[in-house]
């Protein structure tokens, strides 16, 4: 969520957040199996409209310029909504005014659904809070942190297990192994090692190394 767009180019930002994406998950050498990265959106909520087109939503996907309708199909998306348009889907555009004040009783919110509904029930209870200065102080400092690299842990995780699954049965002992281990480094170094080993087998033997 971008609340200056006027500093920097949010643009060129998306594609430097492509970038850290992808870098962990890349093994070096020349035998680097590129098909094996994962498809990726990567999404900017912000108050401005960048673009100038009173759109509440862009979508950007790699396409060839001479070739109308031919992708390049390279995994990537990028997404940009817009706070102040109202032009887009009226769940979208309730959500994204609801965000912008924080409260039902704007008329602009045309669809308050169930999603909405128990967002606004969560800040309430927040707002009501006798430490709400601390908790809204800690909520970028601390929680959204958190959940980022919770979210990574896990998305890692996940890459290890589906590069060794293509590559034979792993075993439940071998799985609660991975899951278990909490060392970020560790696990980019398995990362490359599931994508480096011609096996399962292989990679017990270099994780055990």
């Amino acid at each position: 969520m971008q609340n200056d767009t006027q500093n920097d180019d949010v643009r060129r930002r998306s594609r430097f957040y492509q970038g850290l994406l992808d870098t962990p998950i890349l093994k070096a050498g020349k035998k680097t199996k590129y098909r094996e990265l994962p498809s990726t959106i990567v999404t900017f909520i912000t108050q401005e409209d960048i673009f100038g087109l009173d759109r509440a939503m862009y979508t950007f996907t790699e396409q060839c310029e001479e070739i109308q309708g031919l992708h390049l199909g390279d995994g990537t998306k990028k997404i940009f909504l817009n706070m102040s348009s109202k032009n887009g889907r009226a769940e979208l555009v309730s959500l994204l005014q609801y965000m912008k004040k924080s409260e039902l009783d704007n008329p602009e919110i045309l669809v308050r659904d169930e999603r909405i509904m128990n967002l606004n029930r969560i800040v309430e209870e927040v707002k009501k809070s006798e430490e709400w200065e601390d908790v809204r102080m800690s909520i970028y400092s601390v929680g959204v942190e958190d959940g980022i690299e919770r979210g990574e842990h896990q998305a890692t995780l996940e890459m290890i297990l589906r590069l060794l699954k293509e590559k034979g049965r792993v075993s439940a002992t071998l799985e609660k192994k991975i899951r278990d281990e909490e060392d970020k480094e560790h696990l980019y170094c398995l990362v490359k090692l599931a994508a480096k080993a011609g096996s399962v087998k292989e990679f017990e033997k270099l994780m055990n190394e």
